[in-house]
């Protein structure tokens, strides 16, 4: 779930995006839920 504008439940879009590769010294987090609120 992503938005890239502020505005109501109308501005967010479920995206496909490719995984992350972590650099050196970084880490990948796997995130199983977020709230947003966009207001």
């Amino acid at each position: 779930m992503q938005f890239d504008e502020y505005g109501g439940i109308d501005v967010l879009q479920v995206r496909d995006v490719p995984r992350p590769a972590p650099a050196a010294g970084e880490v990948l987090v796997k995130v199983r839920a977020a709230g947003i609120n966009p207001r």
